[in-house]
């Protein structure tokens, strides 16, 4: 009917007089001409985007005179139309007759008479060709109604001043008309390209491929097959008959001729929107919708758009102000609820925000969107009846805010999470995430309240399973966790401990020695300054002794609860802060010497023992360090000293020898500002050396191997007379031996006599014959002495004087024996 009307409009043969007003306005169209009919049609499109704030007769009048329609046309043209719109005679009826025939949609087509039935030859299920026909079809009728309505505007336009008088809700059923035909005109004017098929290979040569066969049409899009928008929305159709048929049905399932008032969306306008989204033809919806005023469910689709084509603040702006129309105190309106319902998932209804809720974080997760997930499921917790589970929604809130890295809002859900038993899992967890994603500094802000030994469990079992050459270093995140605590012994330190020896049992070859060598060293100073912080009679801490056949197992990388996998008892190994500090001695030592000697590492044994150690070090004329390494790992410093005495001796003996730089014992800070020429600060280290590590505990033997020294490599010159005098107090009959032993038999004259005259000065004050103390001397050394310095050609000048202080001696201790008899 529409088109029929349009062609005969076109060709001035309409002769019906039911559809002069058709006529009448078509007349007016060509009266105007193309630039003011073609901004009126601008103006007329521009109003169906607006939602109306004054009425349609106010707004209509107001564009009639932006447009002076009337100052365009003559006197005599304006009168032509006014004398057959009098004829008319009826306009309300005239025009609701003309709203009918543009809408109508008659389901058998009117044929002229010598117009051939087609009918018979089409096919009973429409191929593609035959869609393709209606589609066109569709486009031409829709255009066709289209210009009718357009006329039917431009009436309105043209009696703007009469229409006050008119029916309110008759203007507003013809504004609704042109606005479902432009709504259609637009979507048959939208192509819809079907996807090329993947090509196998590459293009550039499956082109020159299908050249050399002269196959160059090969994978080629048919150009019968139209690719229209409608065309594809007719597909969708399951209706079957000719083309007519298919068309019209498909305008009426659409829903957009229906309409009676632009004031309102119907349901079949907003799911004619969706089918568009559906299509992913989100431009197309979104224009459509910009034609529809701003009901719920209007909203409800364009959110849905905005969220696919990736504007996301927009689709959830529009989605929370939704929120208003759901729950048993919504104000909708019948026609709103049902186009609402409609769109909405079977299991969802409109009477609770909370299932609303729930159902647009649902939505936002399909689309992987975590910040508004969590916005609608905080949301959904809020609103939340009474007694309803909400542990998921707490476990989407905490989660999301970890996987969006907003911490200390996971922390402050998890914190306020009522369930007990997803918050001691979920602390781990977060725990975990915070230290894979570098933000240990804030975690180490959070005191877990209540909750603080689950993130240390879960920290722990990390520390002692995961490879401590791996980042994160758990083993360092739970000792600053530790720290911050003040549990400094069996936290702090053993956790640093523990990461040390595991250290130690990796490192098997040269490569993993210089890559962690330094490392399994400060795990050693760690742990050694916090045990330093506790009191001196705590300083130890117990390790668990791992037998061969846990350590064979190899570790775990799930978390597992010690309850599980312990006994009450198991095996302990005490370790004291002594025992860590020689650990580290030697370590540092080992480093020490290989920076200096690289070579060492192309041994297998590139970790030298502790008395090899420090000899390697004495070498390399490190004797501060070797000293400090043989008093931590008790070995013996004999050759040591005897190498240090030996350099002294040098020193002394050329002044003008300089000690080399990488020399550590000259070089310290208390050395270096000693007095003195170099030989007098060597001596005077080595006197402060042997009173540090030598001493009555070690029998003086260190002294004595320095005297030994000495005496042995430079004859002329006196030793020391400290060093001496060390001897004397302590060692007398060594002294007097050891002068024997290499011949200064004057000297062992003098040291004798020196000891006799002790001996007599102690048998003076203690005259007790029964003391064997205060009357024994060596007599055997004593005639040692007598007979070696009598067979000199020419005797000591002390010897007299022995023999006087010896012979008194004798007399004295008969005397007193006889007077106890």
């Amino acid at each position: 009917m529409a088109i029929y009307l349009q062609r005969l409009i076109e060709s001035d043969h309409l002769t019906d007089a039911s559809f002069d007003i058709l006529a009448v306005s078509g007349a007016l169209r060509q009266k105007l001409g193309p630039e003011l009919m073609s901004s009126l049609e601008g103006r007329a499109i521009d109003l169906i985007h607006q939602e109306f704030g004054f009425s349609l007769v106010d707004i209509l009048q107001d564009q009639a005179n932006k447009l002076e329609i009337l100052e365009t046309l003559d006197e005599g043209s304006a009168s032509w139309f006014d004398g057959r719109l009098q004829s008319i005679g009826d306009l309300d009826k005239a025009t609701r007759a003309a709203i009918d025939a543009i809408g109508s949609l008659d389901y058998v087509v009117k044929r002229e008479d010598d117009e051939a039935d087609l009918s018979a030859l089409m096919p009973s299920t429409q191929s593609d060709w035959a869609r393709g026909l209606t589609a066109r079809y569709t486009a031409i009728s829709v255009e066709a109604r289209y210009q009718l309505s357009l006329s039917l505007i431009t009436l309105l336009l043209y009696l703007s001043r009469d229409l006050g008088q008119w029916d309110v809700s008759l203007i507003a059923e013809v504004f609704a008309v042109f606005k479902g035909t432009a709504m259609l005109r637009y979507v048959c004017q939208q192509p819809a390209e079907k996807p090329v098929k993947e090509l196998d290979g590459s293009f550039d040569d499956d082109v020159v491929a299908r050249m050399r066969n002269m196959d160059v049409s090969h994978n080629r899009i048919p150009s019968s097959v139209p690719t229209s928008l409608v065309y594809l929305l007719l597909a969708q159709s399951s209706t079957i008959g000719d083309i007519p048929v298919i068309g019209h049905t498909f305008l009426d399932n659409s829903g957009l001729l229906q309409s009676v008032s632009p004031s309102y969306a119907t349901k079949f306008e907003v799911v004619f929107c969706e089918r568009l989204r559906l299509l992913k033809f989100y431009d197309v919806a979104r224009e459509l919708l910009s034609c529809l005023p701003r009901t719920s469910s209007a909203i409800f689709v364009l959110a849905q758009v905005w969220l696919q084509i990736g504007r996301f603040d927009e689709a959830a702006q529009l989605l929370e102000k939704l929120a208003g129309s759901f729950g048993p105190d919504h104000a909708l309106s019948p026609d709103d609820i049902e186009a609402l319902t409609s769109l909405l998932p079977a299991a969802h209804s409109i009477q609770s925000q909370f299932a609303y809720y729930l159902f647009v974080s649902d939505l936002f997760k399909t689309h992987l969107l975590t910040r508004y997930e969590v916005q609608f499921a905080q949301l959904a917790v809020s609103t939340a009846p009474r007694g309803t589970d909400t542990s998921s929604l707490w476990a989407t809130i905490t989660k999301g805010f970890a996987d969006l890295a907003l911490y200390e809002e996971a922390y402050a859900a998890l914190m306020a999470t009522p369930y007990e038993k997803q918050k001691r899992e979920f602390a781990g967890q977060l725990a975990l995430r915070m230290c894979e994603e570098n933000a240990v500094a804030k975690l180490m802000t959070f005191d877990f309240a209540g909750i603080s030994e689950e993130v240390e469990s879960i920290l722990s079992f990390k520390a002692r399973n995961v490879d401590p050459r791996l980042q994160p270093s758990y083993s360092k995140i739970l000792y600053t966790w530790y720290i911050q605590r003040g549990e400094y012994r069996n936290a702090a330190a053993l956790v640093m401990y523990q990461r040390a020896i595991k250290l130690q049992e990796i490192i098997t070859n040269v490569q993993l020695f210089l890559s962690f060598g330094e490392e399994q060293l400060d795990s050693y100073s760690i742990a050694i300054n916090a045990l330093l912080l506790v009191d001196e009679h705590s300083q130890w801490v117990i390790l668990p002794v791992v037998g061969e056949t846990a350590r064979k197992r190899g570790t775990s990388s799930r978390y597992i609860p010690e309850s599980k996998f312990t006994s009450s008892k198991y095996e302990t190994q005490v370790v004291h802060l002594a025992d860590i500090q020689r650990q580290h001695t030697l370590l540092s030592a080992q480093i020490a010497i290989i920076k200096r000697t690289p070579e060492l590492l192309n041994s297998s044994e590139f970790l030298l023992p502790p008395s090899v150690l420090v000899l390697r070090l004495v070498h390399l004329n490190l004797f501060s360090q070797a000293l400090t390494v043989a008093n931590a790992l008790n070995v013996d410093m004999t050759e040591l000293f005897t190498n240090l005495t030996a350099q002294c001796i040098r020193l002394s003996k050329n002044s003008q020898t300089s000690l080399p730089m990488d020399s550590d014992w000259l070089l310290t800070d208390s050395s270096i500002t000693w007095s003195g020429s170099t030989a007098d600060r060597a001596w005077r280290f080595l006197r402060q050396s042997l009173e540090r590590h030598d001493g009555a505990e070690t029998d003086h033997r260190y002294t004595k191997a320095c005297l030994e020294t000495i005496i042995s490599l430079d004859r002329s010159s006196p030793p020391p007379p400290w060093m001496l005098q060390i001897i004397q107090n302590h060692h007398p009959e060594y002294l007097i031996r050891l002068s024997l032993r290499y011949e200064n038999i004057e000297d062992a004259v003098s040291y004798m006599l020196d000891l006799v005259k002790k001996s007599d000065q102690r048998f003076t004050r203690e005259p007790s014959p029964g003391n064997a103390s205060s009357t024994w001397l060596p007599y055997t050394l004593v005639d040692q002495v007598i007979v070696a310095a009598s067979s000199l050609p020419k005797p000591p000048l002390l010897l007299s004087q022995l023999r006087n202080e010896i012979a008194n001696r004798v007399k004295r201790v008969q005397k007193l024996s006889h007077a106890s008899a």
